[in-house]
């Protein structure tokens, strides 16, 4: 399923003579007062494993700006997403005219309440969950924040998109098992990235992190796990706020029912935001050896309507 959103307008009904020869009829503005609304069809959020049809955003805080009319400028509407539609509560929406151009910014998880002014929003505090590793993958796409912004969006009837961008970084991890594990049942159980803030400012009105914004003490993050494609035995993943960071990977396991746990600390690594991570492990009888981070942009969106198009892999 495929989960597009659109901010479309309804066009009104009119009622026009059969036969008219007079050139100067007035032209009729068709977008004038007429409602916006949202249109979905709903298609598989593609970015990473950790969205599934049942934990797609559903929520998303919408500023819609008209630069010369504030009756027609709405702050921070709450839509919501049932039924195959995106609806709101807190009031109609309307374009002004067929001309007037408005700016649009949207983001998710949403905050605060409907009025709030995008300018109290400078230094909006955003953060990610410590435990990412529930079985559906809920709180990994709860963690995720997405954002829109575009200025100067002409009113049309084919609508308005709102392709949202990851502002924090993923991080996918790869285990595979060494030679002299070979015949011997190894199990994955948990996984830990060690290290990391896990909370940072973001300016809602520009659409980018604070400076000085990352703050609180280094928190274990705890990965999502999936059985991996022989020979990968497992892939974790997670979400992490963007910082610079030597990260501690803690991986506990059993081989052939004994207890493990075993540990690597990469290099001091950027995690950079709308940015991907993948880093293979492999474990060992007495240790863990890693390649690379392996970089990537994280699925930029394609205008177009899709909240989001594309996964690197």
């Amino acid at each position: 399923m495929k989960k597009n959103i659109f901010i479309c307008t309804a066009l009104a009904t009119m009622a026009l003579s059969a036969c008219s020869n007079n050139d100067n009829d007035p032209v009729v503005d068709t977008l004038k007062d007429t409602p916006i609304v949202i249109n979905a069809g709903v298609n598989d959020l593609t970015t990473r494993a950790g969205y599934a049809d049942d934990n797609l955003p559903t929520v998303i805080g919408l500023y819609i700006t008209n630069p010369s009319n504030p009756a027609y400028t709405y702050k921070n509407y709450k839509m919501t997403y049932a039924n195959n539609q995106w609806t709101t509560t807190d009031g109609t929406m309307m374009w002004q005219n067929a001309t007037q151009t408005v700016s649009v910014v949207a983001y998710t998880p949403y905050n605060g309440t409907k009025n709030d002014e995008l300018t109290d929003k400078a230094e909006l505090s955003v953060s990610v969950q410590a435990n990412q590793s529930t079985t559906d993958g809920l709180a990994v796409a709860t963690s995720d924040f997405l954002y829109y912004k575009k200025d100067a969006v002409t009113p049309s009837t084919d609508g308005i998109s709102l392709p949202m961008e990851h502002i924090f970084s993923k991080l996918l991890i790869s285990f595979t098992h060494g030679s002299e594990l070979n015949g011997k049942t190894v199990v994955i159980k948990n996984v830990t990235v060690s290290g990391t803030q896990t909370t940072h400012k973001f300016n809602l009105s520009t659409g980018a992190l604070v400076t000085g914004g990352l703050s609180g003490d280094a928190v274990d993050i705890v990965m999502y796990l999936q059985d991996g494609t022989a020979p990968i035995v497992k892939t974790g993943e997670a979400i992490l706020v963007p910082q610079t960071v030597a990260i501690t990977v803690t991986i506990a396991a059993t081989v052939d029912t004994e207890e493990k746990t075993f540990s690597y600390t990469a290099d001091l690594q950027e995690f950079a935001t709308k940015t991907q991570y993948t880093l293979a492990l492999a474990v060992g009888r007495d240790g863990v050896q890693a390649g690379t981070f392996d970089i990537n942009p994280w699925g930029k969106p394609v205008e177009g309507g899709n909240l989001e198009t594309t996964e690197n892999k």
